[in-house]
C-alpha cells in the first residue's frame, strides 16, 4: 500500500512546465490521476483484487471528468462541454490505473508464491 501512495505522490508532482501543454488541461490530467488513484486504493483494500480496482478506478476517473464537464454547461458562466479537459481527466486516471494494475499484480503474484512455500 506504501507503494501505490508513493508512486501516485510522484505522479502528482512531476513539472510539466518544460511541456507545451495548457496549465487547465495540465489540472485535469493531474485530477484524473488523483481522483483514479484514490478510487482504485480504496477499492484494492476493500475488495483484494487489482481487476475489480483497475475497473472501478479508471471508471470512477472517467466519471469524474464527464461530471465536470456536465457541471461546465450548466453552471452561471457555462464554458461548454470540453472534449480536451475530458480526454486529460480520463488520460491521468488511464495512466495511475494501468500503472497500479502492473504494480498490484506483480505484488499480488509475489504474495501467492510465498503462500505455496
Amino acid at each position: 500500500m506504501k507503494l501505490i501512495f508513493l508512486t501516485l505522490l510522484l505522479l502528482l508532482t512531476v513539472n510539466t512546465q518544460a511541456q507545451r501543454f495548457a496549465p487547465d488541461l495540465t489540472l485535469h490530467f493531474k485530477a484524473g490521476v488523483l481522483i483514479g488513484g484514490v478510487a482504485n486504493a480504496t477499492t484494492l483494500a476493500i475488495t483484494k483484487s487489482p481487476y475489480k480496482a483497475f475497473l472501478i478506478g479508471y471508471g470512477v476517473g472517467i466519471l469524474a471528468g464527464l461530471t465536470k464537464e456536465v457541471f461546465d454547461i450548466y453552471k452561471t458562466n457555462p464554458t461548454g462541454f470540453n472534449k480536451a479537459d475530458l480526454l486529460n481527466t480520463t488520460l491521468g486516471a488511464c495512466v495511475i490505473n494501468f500503472n497500479f494494475l502492473i504494480l498490484e499484480s506483480i505484488i499480488f503474484k509475489e504474495r501467492e508464491i510465498n503462500k505455496e512455500l
